[in-house]
């Protein structure tokens, strides 16, 4: 029997690929089927999980026949012919079998992402695994690989603090802001954030989570408050607009890299006589938000307080993580060399039907012919399985 296959993984990710080479290997889900198409014209086959993220793209492949990983890394050129990331000078890394899975085991749990512990990668791993599964692309090896990994990271985070509490800036704001919410018993809060960089666009997206809540975007771009109102389900004001919308939201979130207050004391002055309640949180540096104007403003050492103490807690998780990992593969590895035997062994039970039909002919004039051809058939398989559990035993003890 032939030994399992070797599952390959090529990739580039935020480590080492800056953000123009990522962009230009990125795959949506239109690009995904297309090559996944174009991959089973070329390598009958083979099986691929493409892998697409902000941060990363990762092929995921057994070679299928006749191939090389030089003739993926050519349907790839041909696919992308100007990404920088897969010609010689490139980014990418190549992993094969038990660092391949461990490599997207550490990814779907988090221990990969830029923020540790980070809970979206799972669900863009499983993602990836559905596409590859719906268009006939994943077969039985990556099959197991995606499931061994997918089962892991789900243990790994209900038994260990990998995924505690708020770890990015966005996170955290959302936090405390979800607190204060309870505090001033706002059952539906307005929201204005000021900013459209990538910390209002962190902070945007944790806030739209909640569907109570009504976003409005401000940033002196006008374009950049409507792309990040579009995305987070919120709508864009003009910043000339400030202080009329200002007069009229519960909370205010700032996150600018503009080197002086946005929101000036004199401004804040009018808002305190104008609203019962206003909460504020600055998360720029230098502060966005003028102190003395009588306000409590929640600063960014607050914000990344919250988030420094997830963190620390995620960070403490990271080893017995690992260890998990560590142990689904052996167990994988197990798996894949009983491979061989389990093909035996298969074929052996199949053939138990076409050998008991042979032996009936012997004892057609014994009993009748169904009976015949009951008895043989239960007992030898009742005489198999004694032998290949012993099989199984005997293989595994020769691992041990």
């Amino acid at each position: 029997m032939p030994a399992a296959p070797t599952i390959h993984l090529l990739g580039i990710s935020y480590h080492r690929a800056p953000a123009e080479v990522r962009e230009s290997m990125t795959f949506n889900q239109h690009a995904i089927y297309q090559f996944l198409s174009l991959s089973r014209e070329r390598f009958p086959g083979a099986e691929v999980v493409i892998l697409s993220t902000c941060n990363r793209t990762e092929f995921y492949l057994t070679l299928g026949e006749n191939s090389k990983i030089s003739d993926w890394l050519a349907l790839i050129r041909e696919f992308r012919p100007h990404a920088p990331a897969i010609h010689e000078t490139c980014y990418r890394y190549h992993y094969e079998s038990g660092e391949a899975f461990n490599h997207l085991a550490k990814v779907a749990s988090g221990l990969d992402s830029s923020v540790l512990g980070d809970s979206h990668i799972l669900g863009q791993v499983k993602k990836a695994f559905a596409y590859a599964s719906e268009q006939g692309a994943c077969g039985k090896w990556l099959n197991e690989l995606f499931k061994r990994t997918i089962r892991v990271v789900k243990k790994a985070r209900a038994q260990t603090d990998i995924g505690y509490g708020a770890a990015s800036v966005g996170s955290a704001l959302a936090e405390m802001i979800a607190e204060q919410e309870r505090l001033a018993k706002l059952g539906s809060s307005r929201i204005l954030v000021i900013g459209a960089g990538s910390t209002a666009r962190d902070i945007g997206r944790h806030l739209a989570k909640s569907k109570s809540r009504e976003l409005i975007f401000m940033n002196r771009t006008w374009d950049r408050a409507v792309n990040l109102a579009q995305e987070c389900g919120g709508c864009a004001n003009v910043i000339e607009q400030l202080e009329s919308v200002a007069s009229d939201v519960d909370i205010i979130v700032t996150a600018t890299s503009c080197p002086r207050p946005i929101l000036r004391k004199e401004v804040l002055g009018k808002l305190v006589n104008h609203k019962h309640h206003l909460i504020l949180f600055d998360a720029s540096m230098p502060r966005n938000i003028e102190s003395g104007s009588g306000l409590k403003v929640i600063t960014i050492d607050s914000i990344r307080a919250k988030q420094s103490y997830a963190l620390e807690r995620r960070q403490h998780a990271v080893h017995e993580v690992e260890r998990l990992i560590a142990l689904s593969l052996v167990e994988w590895q197990k798996w894949l060399s009983c491979q061989p035997q389990e093909e035996a062994i298969k074929e052996l039970y199949l053939s138990v039907d076409s050998f008991s039909e042979k032996l009936a002919d012997r004892f057609l004039h014994t009993i009748s012919e169904e009976e015949t051809m009951y008895e043989i058939h239960k007992e030898l398989k009742n005489f198999l399985h004694a032998h290949v559990r012993r099989l199984r035993e005997l293989h595994f003890s020769s691992q041990g």
